[in-house]
C-alpha cells in the first residue's frame, strides 16, 4: 500500500489538485487531504483505489516511500527483472 508520503508526490508529480483527484475518485477533498497529511487510517481498499489510480497514470511505487515515473520500456523491446534491471523481453533473467 502506498504510504501519506507517497500519495502527496504521486499527485504533484502528476500536477493535479486535491480537488481534482478527489472528485476523478469520488472521495471527499477532506478524505484525500487526510491521507495525504497521514491525519487518517484509511481502509486498505481506499488506498488501493488510490495507488491504482496513479499507477494508470505511469506512477510507480518504490519500496523506500519513493515514486518515479514508469518507462515505456515495452515499446521497445524491454522489461525490468526481479532486479529492477532493464533486460530485453523473453529473456529468462
Amino acid at each position: 500500500m502506498i504510504s501519506p508520503v507517497q500519495a502527496l508526490l504521486a499527485r504533484t508529480m502528476l500536477k493535479l489538485s486535491q480537488k481534482e483527484v478527489s472528485a476523478m475518485l469520488g472521495f471527499a477533498h477532506t478524505t484525500l487531504s487526510n491521507i495525504e497529511l497521514g491525519d487518517s487510517d484509511p481502509p486498505a481498499s481506499r488506498l488501493q483505489q488510490l495507488q491504482e489510480f496513479y499507477e494508470e497514470r505511469g506512477i510507480e511505487f518504490t519500496e523506500s516511500e519513493g515514486i518515479r515515473r514508469r518507462q515505456v520500456l515495452e515499446r521497445y523491446g524491454f522489461r525490468r527483472n526481479r532486479f529492477g534491471l532493464v533486460i530485453p523481453m523473453g529473456s529468462g533473467l
